[in-house]
């Protein structure tokens, strides 16, 4: 059974996101679950905006690109009380975030994959 790029990228998100959140209740423990997972949620999106800034930086020339990862690590650091390998994590995640979303927002289809064919809401057949 093959698992199309869209479930992956589900489940490769998920798997990072319950790694990132076991090493922020391990590193910081939180009061109450939903502290921890607002928390995980606020350093994840943290994440995503520091990849794209870092990527738009890239772009317009003004952060070289070996630079990328270490710019975005010491924003997250400065904001988070965060180690190595979570700041890693997060930036790992962020940088599989944006290429998904790239991908997803190329693609000329406007069905997931599996309803390729299907009737659309809204169309007459």
């Amino acid at each position: 059974m093959e698992l199309d790029s869209g479930v992956l990228a589900v489940v490769a998100f998920g798997v990072v996101a319950v790694l990132v959140l076991a090493w922020l209740i391990v590193r910081n423990p939180p009061h109450s679950a939903d502290q921890a997972q607002a928390l995980l949620l606020e350093a994840s999106e943290t994440a995503r905006v520091m990849v794209m800034a870092a990527e738009q930086l890239w772009r317009t020339g003004r952060l070289p690109a070996d630079k990328r990862f270490d710019w975005v690590a010491n924003q997250l650091r400065d904001q988070y009380n965060l180690d190595p390998q979570q700041v890693a994590a997060l930036i790992e995640a962020g940088v599989y975030w944006v290429k998904h979303l790239a991908a997803a927002q190329a693609s000329p289809s406007r069905q997931p994959l599996g309803a390729q064919g299907l009737p659309v809401r809204g169309e007459t057949a």
